[in-house]
């Protein structure tokens, strides 16, 4: 007799004196891998009494494998059938948050097959500056003039949820992020001015300062411009069009204007407001020439207005 484990016959036969039997099909057991039987081959040759073989195993095995968002294994662990494997340490990534794994606990606890679980992360707020070495795609990017901050694009995602290994983006190598699981989101968007991406950067503190002063120059001289024409009609009664009709020199105001409704346009589509303030960035000198060249073309017509009225 030819029994299981659990003393259940697989097949049963009845050999003459000094015959052979034949054992069955190898049995299958879940979870458990086939080892043979609990007596050699001999037992159930040249039989000469009854005789009861039982089928032995050996618990099945498997690999639970702890990935970084890069693919390299971090920690590959041997589990036995139903047994729980551990995850490793969290790791770390520049300019990401460890956001957890792309697979519930669940996933390694109660083992019954080959597992692979993949490291998710977060973005930084800020993070992917001008200068570094990979941004979410695996390489560095310029966010405005010198360079500037590069958005995810994106997750547990970029909003910055989770997403796990980044693997979409082009990035075969699984570097990118936006991915399998890990939204990503980063202080800096794009934007597009003209057809032409505009890339948006941590704000500073210097460009809010010179796009102020820029506007408060320019509204000083307009409207100093506009009370001295004022007054130089009510003076001449409106009957001296000589003296009325004697304007200003228009160029210093108009430049002053541009200045200012392009110092509020430019801070608009580069600074992002939703990031933690720095007192420089990439742009501050762009708004420095900016608010230089607002302030000097209303003290131009400040001058001018009051040269032409005297």
């Amino acid at each position: 007799t030819f029994n299981d484990y659990d003393g259940k016959a697989l097949k049963t036969q009845t050999v003459e004196y000094g015959g052979n039997a034949t054992a069955p099909a190898d049995p299958a057991r879940t979870g458990y891998i086939f080892a043979g039987w609990d007596k050699p081959s001999t037992a159930w040759q040249n039989v000469t009494a009854d005789v009861t073989v039982t089928a032995a195993y050996k618990i099945d095995a498997f690999t639970v494998t702890f990935n970084d968002y890069d693919g390299k294994a971090l920690k590959a662990q041997t589990v036995e059938y139903g047994g729980n494997a551990t995850a490793p340490a969290d790791p770390a990534r520049k300019g990401y948050t460890f956001a957890g794994w792309d697979k519930p606990s669940a996933a390694w606890q109660n083992v019954t097959a080959d597992v692979t679980v993949t490291a998710a992360y977060r973005k930084d707020a800020g993070g992917g500056n001008a200068g570094d070495s990979e941004d979410e795609n695996g390489g560095g990017s310029g966010g405005g003039p010198g360079g500037g901050n590069r958005d995810a694009g994106t997750t547990p995602g970029g909003s910055s949820g989770v997403t796990a290994p980044h693997t979409s983006d082009n990035d075969p190598g699984g570097k990118g992020e936006k991915n399998t699981g890990d939204t990503v989101t980063d202080g800096a968007s794009d934007q597009t001015t003209g057809g032409s991406p505009v890339k948006k950067g941590g704000w500073s503190l210097f460009a809010l300062i010179m796009t102020l002063l820029t506007v408060a120059s320019a509204l000083c001289a307009l409207v100093i411009a506009a009370i001295r024409k004022t007054g130089a009609m009510g003076e001449n009664g409106g009957g001296d069009k000589d003296a009325v009709s004697k304007k200003p020199r228009a160029l210093p105001l108009v430049v002053a204007a541009a200045a200012a409704v392009g110092s509020v346009a430019l801070f608009l589509l580069t600074q992002d407001t939703q990031t933690p303030m720095v007192v420089f960035n990439a742009w501050s000198v762009i708004f420095g020439l900016v608010g230089i060249i607002g302030v000097i073309c209303s003290a131009l017509g400040i001058k001018a207005v009051q040269r032409e009225n005297g």
